[in-house]
């Protein structure tokens, strides 16, 4: 699931419902302050990290091992700092890394940032990562990951029909 910036009332509450409805292990949530993902976290009643505007939430199922988190590289001028956050764990006795991060759209800026996410994510085994790649030449399909049902939500070595995403503005 991918969240954005624009903080009205009603779409946190399509998340909160939609969460509820649907009872993911895993969700993340790109460009949200740390008080809508506080919000998410403390009312879903699931673990969650959070770096540079990007947040993963967790239930009971999946067990964290490890959670690396990164600023992207920025360019001269760049105000914004955009997060890098990895959660390595285990769910059903299976090893997995959930990964989100959210890439600038100039071109100058995304250039380095997709090659600093890539560089990260190369090794990883199965892998859930939400992030809005794009369509452009390099993506992430040569490195083994296929894009699921939403243009930000990418997977490896896990069943596409265990993957439902939900992309939802907030």
């Amino acid at each position: 699931m991918h969240a954005g910036s624009a903080a009205r009332r009603g779409r946190l509450r399509e998340v909160l419902a939609f969460a509820q409805r649907e009872s993911p292990d895993v969700l993340a949530a790109g460009d949200v302050d740390p008080g809508n993902a506080l919000t998410i976290a403390t009312r879903l009643a699931m673990e969650w990290a959070y770096r540079g505007g990007q947040a993963i939430f967790w239930n009971a199922r999946f067990e964290p091992a490890e959670i690396s988190e990164a600023y992207l590289p920025r360019g001269p001028g760049m105000l914004k700092r955009r997060g890098f956050l990895a959660v390595r764990g285990t769910i059903a006795g299976v090893a997995l890394m959930i990964a989100a991060t959210q890439l600038d759209a100039s071109r100058e800026q995304r250039i380095p940032q997709l090659r600093f996410v890539r560089e990260r994510l190369r090794g990883a085994g199965a892998a859930i990562v939400f992030a809005p790649i794009g369509t452009g030449r390099v993506t992430l399909t040569d490195l083994g990951y296929a894009r699921m049902d939403s243009a930000c939500t990418w997977a490896r070595g896990i069943p596409p029909e265990s993957v439902r995403t939900l992309e939802i503005t907030i």
